[in-house]
């Protein structure tokens, strides 16, 4: 389970990865907000011979135990610049959130594949993240979600929540849908880092 902090100042880019047997048992996408597309080969330079590298190895049994991982590193200081830069213009074109839940401090930048950028590209198919989703949706997954969101100071927090909510299948079942997080600023307690629940 997560939640987003109260707080505000930090931007992030979040993205959903779907197991195509969750995107039929889902019937209620925002098909305005949501950009899909198909995922392949994007892995490879996180495998040696077929097999998972010692990271993913690792975030797979941390994910099994906490039900998450963090990745130190993801993207270069260089990208993450640019990427900040790409962003910035992307949010300030959107207005604040359209319901409690989102945030009605928080700006979100939705379907940032069709800024079509090779930043926000690049790190849709990042190949240390992809190695991980590959091993949790195989054999297939949609890449469902993909956006940018910026909390404003003050904004209030998110109630506790799974990301795959929307899946209504019993637990203990296997994975249909994977959540990443990057995080563009520093994530601290004060300006609205996402707060996850070990074991939950």
């Amino acid at each position: 389970c997560g939640q987003t902090a109260s707080g505000g100042g930090a931007v992030h880019v979040m993205t959903h990865y779907d197991a195509a047997l969750a995107r039929s048992i889902h019937a209620n996408l925002d098909a305005d907000a949501h950009v899909v597309r198909q995922l392949s080969g994007a892995a490879g330079a996180a495998t040696t011979g077929g097999e998972p590298s010692a990271e993913v190895r690792a975030a797979l049994a941390a994910i099994e135990r906490d039900g998450y991982a963090v990745l130190h590193s993801v993207v270069s200081e260089a990208q993450l610049a640019a990427l900040r830069a790409e962003l910035r213009p992307l949010l300030d074109a959107v207005p604040r959130g359209r319901n409690a839940f989102e945030g009605r401090a928080t700006r979100r930048a939705y379907g940032l594949l069709a800024a079509a950028t090779p930043e926000l590209d690049a790190y849709a198919t990042n190949a240390r993240v992809c190695a991980i989703v590959d091993r949790l949706l195989s054999p297939n997954y949609l890449l469902t979600a993909y956006q940018a969101i910026e909390l404003a100071p003050g904004e209030t927090p998110q109630p506790l929540h799974y990301d795959d909510q929307f899946c209504y299948v019993p637990r203990p079942r296997r994975h249909l849908s994977v959540a990443s997080i990057l995080a563009v600023d520093a994530f601290t307690a004060r300006n609205g880092a996402t707060v996850v629940y070990p074991g939950s």
